[in-house]
């Protein structure tokens, strides 16, 4: 091997090495590289009115909360001025809502007599469902009256916050989580029952005053009827009956007597009797 073939190979080597020096490794370069760090494997679901499928990816990735938080969040208010979320199956605004637990008279031991469910106070009713959705099945309704009777009870050994609502027939318990949720069950149930009352006593005011002015109606017309009556037979008794002759005047004694005389005087002079008795009449 000649000395040109092997500077040529040496020369060649020199430029090997040279272009794998200058090549880098991307994979160390992009570890050093800290202007532009490598992007971070985010998931990011598609919308949820897509498909079913993606509901299901969303509520994979999105935290839950279990069911024992969800029943121990206190009651929602619905205040007056703001609109209501929750509604009812016949769209009624809520006053208020939220979970309770309701005590059920059991005869086994083996039972808990408290189950939780949740309530809506609305339209003059408390109602009661299983679960706190808008589409949950009606499960029982206590209908507020003006003698509906709320307060509370302390008669539970281990239970407070017990509320207790009675009215004839009815009663239902129910505990509330806190002396807060408590006194606010308290205030709606009583300003319902309050309403109540506003309004019976109103339709019973405008009954009274509607008859009361039938009655004077009556009366003022029956009054008229009667004086009509009274200034007739009044007007009949003192008018005389009209005829259509005239009325005959009475004259004084002396005048009669005078034309009397009158009468006389104008009467011919009578005949002097008869000198001879009248001829015998000849019998049958």
């Amino acid at each position: 091997m000649t000395s040109n073939t092997l500077d040529s190979m040496a020369t060649q080597n020199q430029i090997d090495i040279r272009r794998t020096a200058t090549t880098p490794n991307r994979t160390i370069m992009s570890v050093l590289d800290h202007s532009k760090p490598p992007e971070p494997n985010y998931y990011h679901p598609r919308s949820r009115s897509s498909s079913q499928n993606s509901e299901n990816e969303f509520k994979d990735i999105t935290p839950t909360r279990s069911s024992s938080q969800s029943s121990s969040d206190n009651s929602t208010i619905r205040s007056k001025g703001r609109s209501s979320s929750w509604t009812s199956q016949s769209q009624i605004p809520a006053t208020m809502s939220g979970w309770l637990l309701r005590h059920n008279a059991t005869h086994f031991t083996f039972t808990t007599p408290w189950k939780r469910y949740y309530y809506v106070l609305s339209d003059n009713a408390l109602h009661e469902y299983k679960t706190d959705k808008s589409d949950s099945p009606h499960r029982d309704q206590l209908d507020l009256s003006s003698d509906t009777l709320v307060f509370v009870n302390e008669g539970f050994p281990g239970k407070t916050y017990v509320l207790e609502i009675r009215k004839p027939g009815r009663r239902m318990c129910l505990q509330c989580n806190d002396a807060e949720s408590m006194k606010q069950w308290m205030h709606y149930l009583k300003q319902s029952i309050a309403q109540i009352k506003r309004s019976n006593s109103l339709q019973r005011s405008a009954s009274i005053t509607n008859s009361t002015i039938g009655r004077i109606s009556q009366d003022e017309t029956s009054s008229h009827s009667i004086n009509e009556n009274t200034s007739q037979t009044m007007h009949d008794t003192h008018t005389p009956p009209i005829t259509s002759q005239p009325p005959q005047v009475i004259e004084p004694q002396s005048k009669k007597l005078s034309r009397t005389s009158s009468k006389l005087n104008d009467l011919p002079p009578q005949l002097p009797p008869p000198s001879r008795s009248p001829p015998p009449v000849p019998n049958a």
